[in-house]
Parts: structure tokens; sequence; C-alpha cells
């Protein structure tokens, strides 16, 4: 077997282990996967407000000609 193909399967085992890999991590975290996704969305929801923000402000400050506001 060569060393592409033993990597490749490596690999692909690696990604299959991902997900039961993170959950245990996340447990043993202390933090319950529940708690860890509705952190992230509230850390996506607040980058979204303050990039809609800093869009809007130069929008009214005219920097950003090449946009049509919508």
């Amino acid at each position: 077997m060569s060393y592409q193909v033993l990597a490749k399967d490596a690999a692909t085992e690696l990604a299959k282990a991902a997900p039961p890999i993170s959950v245990g991590a996340f447990t043993l975290s202390g933090i319950t996967i529940n708690e860890w996704v509705a952190l992230t969305t509230l850390v996506y929801v607040v980058l979204q407000a303050v990039f809609l923000i800093y869009r809007w402000r130069r929008l009214a400050k005219g920097q950003d000609k090449g946009s049509t506001g919508e």
C-alpha cells in the first residue's frame, strides 16, 4: 500500500470520527452541546449586527458609493 493511499484512508477515517470526538471534548469541558450552539449563534448574531451597523454608517456618510443600499 502506498503512502498516498494510506494518508487518504487515515484522513477519511479521521473525518468520520470528528463529530463524536468533538461531542466528547465539548462534554468534557463542562458545557453541553446545546449551550455551545446557543453561544455560537449569539456570537454570529452579534457579528452580523456589527457588520450591518458598520455598513449603514458608511452608507450614511456616502463612503460606500458602490453599494445600492439593498
